[in-house]
């Protein structure tokens, strides 16, 4: 019979070889740049942002109601997107992808009578925190890039930024729950930069609001799409984030990153993986990241087509709502070639060397060019690799777009 070729240990890596897996890996250097960068920036808005307070007010950034008392601009912070998710990869063109380092600012702050809306303006906190971290940007050499939704800061390495996402949480609940977290013997809580876990996750859901210049404050909950992943990962394993990062690195060795040619977004392809595997009527395959790998793939064309739901049922639009018909074209076009290529590499071959040319020709040449790291298997073997039992299928919200 035919044998198939099994590419686990080529894409996931061995004890001695890192495999393409590996070579999504940031350098060590890189990611250590980027958390110095991170620990300087949190302790200079601890500093610095509450000698703001002038300014918001005489700019009238502050509510008539609080300009009487100071606003506590005492702000905490939480870690965000891939590198919480364990799926941060290395850009595969640099110039210009960047590797995208996400930390989220929150501040306590007073909300109005309404209980939904900050007592600061959307537009007064951006201000604040770019006055408070100008001088600091100037001294180390980088660049304040105002962004939409956050605060980005470039120049701290060439293939790397951070990103601020800037929310606000009622100052009066936050003194709650810190106090009950005090008095709840099982938390550690300390005056630390980092928000503690006994106080973030207690948060209600319908109190965080973003910053947002275009659009003041919205509501937004960052917990929902961590929360939805990490349960992913626990009901899939691994094996589920290996292949969210081969389809990120798909992305980006195929799409520049460019403005006008970015690919589609690192959560819509999470989005599109999970749900495969969410529809799959059994167990992912065992220790065959290649045979997921092209069970996602071969469903991304109708998946691309489709409206693809935000995880995040707070969020009022699609994933793909940025999609014009030609973009949707060129998008599902391009997933269809990528599910052909990986068939012929996987599935239509018994040669080593055919099989690495095929995945290279969708993933670029991080693919090691190492026919010891290739096994050839029947197809019976391959067929063992899944565990054919049923499953129930997760609760998918029905939702309707870091």
């Amino acid at each position: 019979m035919k044998g198939t070729i099994n590419a686990h240990r080529l894409l996931a890596g061995t004890s001695s070889h890192g495999g393409y897996l590996g070579s999504l890996g940031v350098s060590r250097e890189d990611e250590q740049a980027l958390r110095a960068a991170r620990e300087l920036v949190r302790q200079t808005l601890r500093e610095k942002l509450p000698l703001q307070q002038k300014m918001l007010k005489q700019h009238g950034f502050v509510d008539e109601a609080f300009r009487g008392r100071d606003l506590p601009l005492k702000p905490k912070f939480r870690m965000q997107g891939s590198a919480v998710y364990f799926t941060l990869n290395d850009p595969a063109h640099k110039p210009p992808q960047q590797i995208d380092y996400d930390d989220g600012v929150f501040l306590p702050t007073s909300f109005l009578n309404d209980g939904f809306s900050p007592a600061l303006a959307a537009r007064g906190y951006f201000k604040a925190v770019e006055g408070a971290l100008e001088r600091l940007c100037t001294e180390e050499g980088w660049t304040l890039s105002p962004q939409n939704s956050c605060i980005r800061i470039l120049g701290i390495i060439p293939s790397g930024h951070l990103d601020f996402p800037l929310y606000a949480i009622p100052d009066e609940q936050y003194v709650e729950l810190t106090e009950a977290a005090k008095r709840d013997s099982r938390v550690a809580l300390m005056d630390t930069l980092e928000f503690a876990d006994g106080v973030y996750e207690h948060i209600p859901d319908d109190h965080i609001m973003l910053a947002t210049r275009d659009r003041d404050w919205e509501k937004s909950d960052p917990r929902k799409i961590e929360e939805w992943f990490k349960r992913s990962i626990q009901d899939y394993g691994d094996g589920l984030r290996h292949v969210c990062r081969y389809l990120k690195g798909w992305r980006d060795f195929n799409w520049m990153g460019t403005k006008d040619n970015k690919g589609p977004s690192s959560l819509a392809l999470m989005a599109c993986a999970v749900r495969v595997y969410d529809e799959f009527a059994g167990e992912p395959p065992k220790n065959r990241d290649d045979l997921a790998l092209l069970w996602v793939a071969e469903r991304l064309p109708a998946l691309f087509a489709e409206v693809i739901p935000n995880p995040n049922p707070e969020i009022q639009s699609n994933l793909c709502d940025g999609w014009d018909a030609d973009m949707r074209k060129t998008y599902v076009q391009a997933a269809q070639n990528f599910a052909d290529g990986l068939h012929a590499a996987l599935q239509e071959t018994s040669h080593s060397g055919v099989a690495i040319k095929g995945l290279r020709r969708c993933f670029g040449d991080r693919i090691p060019d190492r026919i010891d790291l290739i096994n050839i298997e029947t197809v019976e073997e391959e067929v063992l690799a899944y565990t054919p039992t049923a499953v129930s299928q997760r609760e998918v919200k029905r939702t309707i777009s870091g």
